[in-house]
């Protein structure tokens, strides 16, 4: 007990202590560009334009609208709408739009707003749902609220640095945050039709949460899965509605496909590309400062391969899991598999890993509450450590000055391989033990099902 204590104050302590200084960080929101443009089409009912340039083949991420139309022979002025309305809106060249059509739907309020308002409103936005996920965890883990646990909860997630970075770069990542711990607890409460739906807006506005399907298919819970699937259905016909069918169309096979590979970045911490990566390096290929074209396909499937080990793996540990398990290792499974959403990504920046934030708050619970080995606690904080990004960060300052581009690369893995290492730990140590939140667990007989004790 002193020892996660101990534990859990030296990780808090190098991201609260900047936050003394600048409480509420704010950047460049340089990704709600691209977002308030696409809305701006989607409320002018130009959605079908929203994927101009993104659909051109080519791998569409870190592309400019203005570098994407300048490179093409013939630029009429209906190809260059996207470009054309975001310098209308007074906003700074941006990137492609990438994500399905929902987040541009439900920014189109903010695009009766001017650019420069909607963007302080869109950071505002984002800090305010950070309260709501605390309060929601609190009610997870059966916390009191204005308590000490809520507290430290609340602190924790306006200390965390990949939230802090999400809302300097104006990503969504946030408001997933908020649906993820939204599934999370409406499944405590047994209200599946809810949980459904909020895993259903989640993968609309990004595909990574589809990955909960696996438990959830594993565990039989069909009613849950059925409200997933309608809610879906139900998006699909709206986005018709609003954006045209062509604009989902030139997504599901123009845009994701062309981003399906993963982008070879120095900031791409996805688990498959940060493999690709420090193979590259230790076979002397170039790492350009922007990114690394190509790698021989060895490699490529080498990562590929890697990913869906993981894949298979966590989901073998899931299945081999007790049929009977009780409501609280559910939710924890949960949570796990939002981290191993980011970590398979084929694209994962360092701000996507936020929604490692209601995992790490379980299973700190469960460290401080309930007796857990040493092992588990070590690998607990390492990879909490990691998680953070700040010692990646520290690393990768580190290897950019002078050093060899190989430890950059070992740097960058360092971050999905926290998130693998301690998804494979939990979900083996609960083959053998439950899991319960928010009581000291006396006997695996009498552990109380969540649901009925916080309702």
């Amino acid at each position: 007990m002193h020892k996660a204590k101990a534990a859990l104050i030296v990780i808090l302590l190098p991201c609260i202590l900047p936050r003394i200084r600048h409480p509420f960080p704010t950047g460049g929101l340089v990704d709600f560009g691209p977002y308030y443009t696409a809305a701006v089409l989607a409320r002018t009912h130009q959605g079908a334009a929203i994927y101009y340039g993104a659909d051109a083949g080519g791998d569409p991420q870190h592309v400019f609208a203005v570098e994407q139309c300048d490179a093409l022979s013939e630029c009429s002025p209906q190809g260059s709408l996207f470009a054309r309305t975001a310098q209308s809106q007074g906003i700074p060249p941006p990137l492609l739009y990438l994500y399905p059509p929902t987040l541009a739907d439900l920014l189109i309020p903010l695009t009766f707003f001017q650019f420069s308002v909607a963007s302080k409103l869109w950071t505002a936005i984002n800090y305010a749902t950070l309260p709501i996920t605390s309060l929601l965890i609190a009610r997870i883990l059966r916390l009191k609220l204005l308590g000490l646990g809520f507290i430290a909860v609340l602190v924790s997630i306006f200390s965390f640095s990949p939230v802090l970075q999400g809302i300097a770069t104006g990503q969504v990542v946030v408001l997933l945050l908020l649906l993820w711990t939204c599934g999370a607890f409406f499944y405590v409460k047994n209200w599946h039709i809810a949980a459904g739906f909020v895993l259903a807006l989640a993968t609309s506005i990004k595909l990574t949460p589809l990955i909960v399907v696996i438990p959830l298919l594993l565990w039989k819970e069909f009613k849950l899965l059925a409200a997933f699937v309608l809610t879906l259905l139900l998006l699909c016909v709206a986005i018709c509605f609003v954006n045209s069918p062509d604009c989902l169309l030139d997504f599901f096979t123009h845009v994701l496909p062309a981003m399906s590979a993963g982008i070879l970045t120095r900031t791409n911490a996805s688990f498959s590309v940060s493999i690709e990566r420090v193979f590259a390096m230790a076979h002397h290929q170039h790492l350009a400062v922007g990114l690394v074209n190509q790698v021989s396909m060895p490699v490529l499937l080498l990562g590929k391969v890697c990913s869906a080990a993981v894949l298979l793996a966590a989901s073998v540990l899931v299945y081999s899991g007790s049929p009977e398990r009780e409501s609280a290792s559910r939710v924890k499974t949960i949570t796990l598999f939002a981290i191993l959403s980011v970590c398979i990504s084929p694209v994962s920046w360092g701000h996507g890993y936020c929604q490692c934030f209601l995992a790490l708050c379980l299973l700190w619970e469960q460290a401080l509450r309930q007796q857990i080995s040493g092992r588990r606690l070590a690998i607990l904080f390492l990879c909490t450590l990691g998680l953070t990004t700040y010692l990646t960060r520290y690393i990768l300052a580190a290897s950019w000055i002078g050093s060899h581009p190989l430890t950059a690369s070992l740097g960058l893995l360092l971050l999905p391989l926290s998130g693998v290492v301690l998804l494979l730990t939990e979900l083996w140590a609960m083959r053998y033990s439950g899991f319960s939140i928010g009581t000291q667990r006396r006997s695996p007989v009498h552990t109380p099902q969540v649901a009925e004790t916080i309702s």
